[in-house]
């Protein structure tokens, strides 16, 4: 994964879940605003070859800092890349709203024809300029088996006197 990333083009991180019925490969990227655009798109396109397969279910998600609210030649860039791979935008809502400004740039991409039974919406946790986004994909069957994993962090404040 290492070779794919460089700080502030592209930073990526792969989770993958096997389900009963399926595999999931669930790639989350980073990008940041000052980082060489070209880098990203071609990287990713490298990445996501070497990770897809039949077998594997996509979705992208991240912080892409493109604001997906306008129509721009590095928003048709990356959704005309992710289409190739069946991967289409879900995000329809402002993800970041700063002083005076409102924008789209985080976003989840996912094979919607095949997964279109899915809502998407923000969750604003207070920890960042950034809400968070959920998707829910109810084309997706677990088995109940009453074991439930819960994890939390714990976010302490140090300072120093």
């Amino acid at each position: 994964m290492h070779k794919f990333c460089k700080e502030k083009d592209l930073e990526a991180c792969v989770v993958k879940l096997y389900l009963p019925n399926c595999t999931i490969g669930i790639v989350n990227t980073y990008r940041s605003p000052s980082g060489n655009y070209e880098h990203i798109l071609n990287n990713l396109e490298t990445l996501l070859n070497s990770i897809s397969s039949n077998s594997m279910e996509l979705i992208i998600c991240g912080n892409f800092n493109i604001n997906f609210l306008n129509n721009t030649t590095q928003k048709q860039l990356l959704n005309s890349l992710l289409a190739t791979c069946g991967l289409y935008s879900t995000v329809q809502f402002s993800t970041r709203i700063c002083n005076n400004s409102i924008s789209t740039i985080n976003n989840i991409f996912i094979n919607i024809v095949k997964y279109n039974n899915f809502i998407v919406y923000p969750f604003v946790n207070g920890m960042s300029d950034h809400d968070a986004q959920i998707i829910v994909l109810h084309d997706i069957t677990l088995p109940n088996n009453n074991n439930y994993f819960h994890f939390t962090r714990n976010f302490r404040l140090r300072l120093k006197l």
